[in-house]
């Protein structure tokens, strides 16, 4: 038996000393269970400010989810990653002092938002900072389970290569400043920053000496932070100002900052030297004294002719000079020389342009842009203006290549670009990396094809599935996404293939909208089965056919191969319907359809590992149980035979593999709950809570795994939370959080691989999570075990005609046929669903002393005969139902307080004596009532002047009269009784008392006689 303790947790009490035994055993392998980030799978880079390389390093830095890939990249192009990533809860290593702002993200962030407040607290002089990152103040530290993870929008790379900035989006975002030594912590940034508290950071840069860091606000922020950095990583607000502009990039030119955005070009500049870095002596002695940030000087560009430009990106390429590109591809050069600040048009591209970057050692500008343009020029030309002199319409060839300009044309938008190891490093916006080379000679070309690119999804990643191996990819697992791309994976994060699926496009309900694909499963290598949005189904191959199996989105689909003459597949979707279909080769035939058995959208549908057992879940808070039957032809078809009813709705169902016969359900309570599938009883109910307890999640995606060390098996609950956009791991059997990590903007699946390598004795255990943000994050357990994946083929399927009347497939079974069915199912000997009249006796509850006094059996059996003796015999047909589970309630009882052991036993002699309380109980409200009424009505009596008649006051006096001799009589009853009782005890004892001396009295007459003579004789 288990209960929840106050923390939230479930306890249990061990019947034995082996089982406590074991918990303790268990309890030491929790400490050493924990998820490590080892592969990340693409990006979210949707800006250059979400990029930065170090071409003298060889390293470069992406935005994926909450996390940032740190990758250094070798002579063959082969990339080594690192994470950095800070959760909701992280506490930086160095403090921060905030002059603005709140210190816990959790307030209101209404504070000082407006240029006036801020130079009104500058100029004055006063501040108050609060230091952030201390463990003592609530500060992010201190945050609830409820706060998400923010999503990492900028980076930015120190030139000398000692620091790694982050920024962040959403609700309260931070500036993460990590280490990048090999000795710095990953997860615990050195500082953090929250100054931009309302919306987000957009842009990141550090200064070219890296003692500088200047970060810019969203538009809703716009305010213009230049932070002075430390050798430890530690930061002060030197000087801020506001940006009323559209700001869309920054970059350092020198000692200046330059901004550019919509119709906006602006130098910030330092008026005096730049002071040496502050030490860490001087961050310990901020106190409120502390001098406030110093107002950053900044000064506008004259545009003239580009006055109604939008600029989009700007690159330094001296320290006086800047290469700025607008979004129409006119590429400007602003020269900052003796502080003149001219902006000059100095070429023109045919594209519009999305970034810009300059490789000084080769003397190369690249500039990308929309459809997979990027080109190449030389510095020296383009800034000496031998580009704008030369004619358009003489060099066609200039702005294209002929060999792939087509190709290019239909290539997803450049949205970063840097030079690396001598060749050119791009992102596009379907999250692909690619190596190119620089293109030969100095004129002005388009980027050939790329030499190496590393794929990724460009849309949402909705699943992820493991193979078994050998498979002919030669991979370990595969991920699918929305738009039928799926791409197979080895467990180092290499693509061995990719495959394209066919989806049938129709309009719905007159709207055109692209169909997607939303569930998807693997028969073979080369084998596919998927359903998409509009309800079609249809199996992979190279002529595929769609069936309309459901009116609306099929929601999940399952497999049941459980031998190679019956292999089964399942469907539920939004019509609130599950299809039954059998696989034969490659042609899929109707077996059943089970409708008007869920009253909402099905969510889930599962097979047991024997293939008899159809599980359903549904919006409706039910749970269908479904057993197989055979007819005389052995045609499968299913009938329910259990139905759990929730509480709340389901999220998630995962039936245990490892555990048979039991049911895992996550509902929207924020609970989890283990069922016993094959009686339908409830095994245990957990709160989905942190190790405090306090807070709780709504858990999906459930996936249950066993861990086996040092001969105990310790289940395990593998999910995803959406509310806190974390990944957790917790213990099946106490309903203990183990472990959770952060990575993701929001979890779709999960998938556990085990991987066998040459070089170790013992297989990996790995957790594949697929995020909605496009990434696939490959987490690694810290406790090994064994397994391989497998892998299919790549097919490219051609969409056949569609008509948009289809109708979806449906077989009902008809009566004669359910008749032949359910012979062979009624000689299964599968339990029927438990009644509530045949349900064994619970065991009697134990009231405890301090709890509400329960009704003593000499009320209980007066009530069950008063009961059995009226007319009405409700109250004990009532009792009599609730009596096998202690149910107390259809019974009449007395309201008793809550009495202390000594009370208690002080009045177990007024228990003895039912008739006296219970009309005290029952006649307690009338009497205050009838006081009430008789105090009214004597104070309106005196206060009348009106004179009562001799009748109505002789009437009134005999009632009033026979009231008082019916109180005195019911009043002193009790004590009558009680004092008739003492006096017949005292009359006994004289009784007694006085036949004791008659008798003695006898006895010395009879000897005084006796003696008397004696002596007469």
């Amino acid at each position: 038996m288990s209960a929840f303790s106050p923390s939230g947790t479930a306890t249990f009490t061990p019947k034995s000393r082996s089982f406590a035994q074991a918990l303790g055993k268990k309890s030491r392998e929790y400490a050493r269970l924990h998820l490590s980030l080892q592969t990340v799978i693409g990006t979210t880079i949707c800006s250059p400010n979400a990029f930065d390389c170090l071409s003298g390093f060889h390293t470069f830095a992406v935005c994926a989810g909450s996390a940032v890939a740190h990758a250094r990249v070798d002579e063959e192009l082969d990339i080594t990653q690192t994470f950095y990533r800070a959760g909701p809860n992280a506490v930086a290593a160095n403090p921060s002092y905030s002059f603005y702002n709140s210190p816990t993200p959790n307030v209101s962030v209404d504070g000082p938002r407006n240029s006036a407040s801020i130079f009104k607290d500058t100029h004055s002089g006063f501040t108050n900072p609060v230091i952030h990152g201390d463990a003592s103040t609530s500060s992010p530290g201190k945050t609830k389970a409820s706060t998400r993870t923010r999503a990492a929008n900028c980076v930015s790379l120190s030139p000398d290569g000692q620091f790694l900035a982050i920024g962040e989006t959403g609700y309260s975002p931070r500036i993460c400043i990590f280490g990048c030594n090999e000795n710095a912590s990953r997860d615990v940034p050195l500082t953090i920053l929250n100054e931009h508290s309302k919306f987000g950071v957009h842009s990141l840069a550090f200064s070219p000496d890296s003692r500088w860091l200047c970060s810019l606000g969203n538009v809703n922020d716009g305010f213009v932070f230049l932070w002075s950095i430390s050798k430890n990583g530690s930061a002060r607000l030197h000087s801020s100002n506001k940006c009323i502009s559209n700001v869309q990039d920054i970059a350092w030119m020198g000692n200046c900052v330059v901004t550019v955005g919509t119709r906006h070009v602006k130098i910030w500049r330092l008026d005096q030297p730049l002071p040496p870095s502050p030490t860490k002596s001087r961050y310990l002695e901020g106190t409120p004294n502390s001098p406030a940030p110093k107002t950053l000087s900044g000064r506008n560009c004259i545009l003239g002719s580009l006055v109604d430009s939008t600029f989009k990106c700007v690159v330094a390429s001296s320290d006086c000079t800047a290469i700025l590109c607008t979004e129409n591809g006119e590429i400007c050069l602003l020269d900052d020389t003796d502080q003149n600040q001219r902006l000059e048009q100095i070429a023109t591209v045919p594209f519009k342009v999305l970034c810009v970057s300059v490789d000084i050692e080769k003397n190369f500008v690249l500039v990308g842009g929309k459809d997979g343009k990027l080109l190449a020029l030389d510095l020296r030309k383009l800034v000496g203006r031998e580009y704008l002199a030369a004619p358009q319409d003489n060099s066609p060839d200039v702005f294209s290549d002929p060999s792939s300009s087509q190709e290019l044309g239909l290539c997803p938008d450049i949205v970063a670009t840097g030079p690396l190891r001598n060749r050119i490093l791009a992102v596009d916006a379907s999250h692909h990396i690619q190596f190119m080379e620089y293109p030969e000679g100095s004129e002005r070309v388009f980027v050939g094809k790329p030499i190496k690119q590393i794929p990724a999804h460009d849309s949402a990643v909705l699943g992820v599935a493991n193979l078994s191996t050998p498979n002919k990819q030669q991979a370990d697992f595969f991920t699918w996404s929305s738009h039928g791309i799926i791409y197979f994976w080895t467990i180092d994060g290499t693509c061995k293939g990719r495959h394209k699926l066919a989806l049938k496009q129709e309009s719905l309900s007159g709207v055109q909208d692209p169909n997607a694909l939303t569930v998807l499963k693997a028969l073979s290598d080369d084998t596919f089965l998927y359903g998409d949005k509009c309800g079609n189904m249809s199996l992979a191959g190279e002529n595929p056919t769609f069936l309309k199996v459901h009116d609306g989105e099929i929601t999940d689909m399952a497999l049941s191969c459980k031998d190679q003459s019956l292999n089964l597949v399942a469907t539920c979707g939004r019509d609130r319907t599950l299809q039954l279909f059998q696989i034969d080769g490659q042609r899929l035939e109707l077996l059943q359809t089970l409708e008007n058995e869920h009253a909402a959208t099905v969510n889930s549908v599962f097979f047991l590992a024997d293939g008899s057992t159809l599980l359903s879940a549904s919006a409706d808070r039910t749970v269908v149980i479904r057993s197989i039957a055979f007819s005389k032809d052995q045609r499968a078809a299913f009938f329910t035979s259990k139905v759990i009813t929730l509480r709340s709705s389901p999220v998630s169902i995962a039936p245990s593999v490892t555990q048979p016969g039991i049911l895992v359900v996550s509902t929207m309570d924020r609970q989890f709950l283990k069922y016993d599938i094959r009686s339908g009883h409830l095994l245990q109910t957990f709160k989905a809570s942190d190790l405090g307890g306090n807070e709780s999640v709504i858990l999906s995606s459930l996936k249950i795994d066993c861990l086996r060390s040092e001969g105990l098996e310790t289940y395990i609950l593998l999910c995803a939370s959406s509310t806190d956009r974390s990944l957790r791991v917790y213990d099946l059997d106490t309903g203990s959080l183990l472990t959770k990590e952060y990575g993701q903007l929001a979890i779709s699946d999960l998938s556990l691989v085990e991987h066998s390598s040459s070089d170790c004795d013992h297989a990996s255990r790995h957790l594949i999570s697929a995020g909605l943000d496009g990434t696939i994050m490959i987490w690694r357990f810290s406790s090994p075990e064994q397994r391989n994946p497998d892998l299919i083929a790549n097919h490219e399927p051609t969409s056949s005609e569609s008509s948009n009347a289809a109708q979806p497939l449906r077989r009902i079974l008809s009566r004669s046929e359910l008749s032949e069915y359910q012979k062979s199912l009624e000689s299964s000997q599968d339990p029927p669903t438990p009644t509530r009249g045949s349900q064994p006796s619970r065991a009697k509850k134990k009231t405890s002393r301090l709890t509400l006094a329960a009704t003593p059996r000499q009320h209980a059996q007066r009530y069950s005969k008063s009961a059995h003796h009226s007319p009405s015999s409700s109250i004990a047909d009532a009792a009599d139902h609730n009596s096998w589970r202690g149910d107390t309630s259809a019974l009449p009882s007395h309201k008793v307080p809550l009495m202390s052991r000594a009370k208690r036993s002080a009045s177990d002699a007024g228990q003895h004596s039912p008739n006296t309380a219970e009309s005290t109980c029952d006649s307690s409200p009338s009497i205050k009532q009838i006081c009430r009424t008789l105090r009214d009505y004597r104070s309106r009596l005196t206060a009348s002047s009106d004179s009562l008649s001799q009748d109505d006051g002789r009437e009134l006096e005999r009632e009033l009269t026979l009231t008082i001799q019916a109180v005195g009589m019911k009043t002193y009853k009790s004590h009558e009784t009680s004092s008739s009782a003492a006096t017949e005890d005292s009359a006994l004892d004289g009784w007694l008392t006085r036949m004791i001396d008659e008798r003695l009295a006898l006895k010395l007459n009879e000897s005084r006689s006796d003696k008397a003579e004696e002596k007469g004789s």
